[in-house]
């Protein structure tokens, strides 16, 4: 009886292995190599179609602003130097954590930066601004159209862009110290990088 009983704790033990395995590769095939599932651009009957992000901004579109005084903002506005577009909601805790980190950016760089509120209202980014204010212009993209194109897969998310509007580099998730000494850089690169 002990054999019988070994050898099927056995094979339920090599069941279970195969089964994690088998898992494991599922997830992995669904995920990128940062593992974060790609941006999903569009369903086709009932599948669905992933398209590469684009990394260059082809439009320059103007999108209602949520500042008072301004009606729209228009990313052309950016066109011919380097910016840093910063994608957030009012709904995303994550994003009100890098509140105060944007300000000191913002701060600094006032003309080279920008604030999307994405898959969100006009009302709901404006009364978070009433509360807590950027330093450079809020615009929103309601239905997240420019976030789906730019491959932005999670909240917040600040891209930089050069000149032509090329994307210069991705910080995904909530910045630290380190990641605004890289957009500093970015945005400047004549400024020695500072200590945070």
């Amino acid at each position: 009886m002990n054999g019988p009983r070994r050898l099927l704790l056995l094979l339920a033990f090599n069941l279970l292995v195969g089964l994690g395995m088998w898992l494991g590769f599922r997830w992995s095939d669904q995920r990128g190599q940062d593992g974060v599932p790609p941006p999903i651009s569009a369903r086709t009957n009932d599948k669905v179609v992933v398209a590469e992000p684009i990394t260059k901004l082809a439009a320059w579109p103007t999108f209602p602003a949520a500042h008072p005084g301004e009606s729209q903002v228009a990313l052309a506005r950016w066109r011919g130097q380097r910016f840093a577009i910063n994608f957030w909601a009012s709904w995303c805790t994550a994003c009100s954590e890098e509140k105060p980190l944007l300000a000191l950016l913002g701060g600094a760089f006032p003309r080279q930066m920008v604030g999307l509120g994405t898959l969100d209202s006009v009302e709901q980014i404006a009364a978070s601004e009433a509360q807590h204010p950027h330093p450079y212009p809020v615009a929103v993209d309601a239905d997240g159209t420019l976030a789906a194109e730019l491959g932005v897969d999670v909240l917040p998310q600040t891209l930089v862009f050069d000149e032509q509007g090329q994307l210069l580099r991705r910080f995904r998730g909530v910045l630290t110290g380190v990641h605004a000494d890289a957009i500093r850089l970015l945005l400047n690169p004549s400024e020695p990088p500072t200590n945070n």
